[in-house]
């Protein structure tokens, strides 16, 4: 009995993670690259990809990006 308990609490561990990451995914579904929570998250500390966004959005190819801190 006290097997089936614990099998039991382990499954709705489980469930609970399960639903936790389907709450997630909805989240960052609706974000936008642009959003400042993601950007944050996205752009922080990477140079390279800082650099061909501005390079994009600015229609340049020359920019060189030296920091990125967010």
């Amino acid at each position: 009995m006290i097997f089936n308990e614990k099998v039991g609490d382990s499954m709705d561990t489980e469930n609970q993670t399960e639903l936790k990451k389907q709450e997630t995914l909805k989240a960052i579904e609706k974000l936008c690259l642009l959003d400042d929570n993601l950007m944050t998250l996205v752009f922080d500390r990477n140079i390279e990809a800082t650099e061909l966004l501005l390079n994009i959005i600015l229609q340049r190819n020359d920019l060189k990006v030296l920091e990125v801190v967010a």
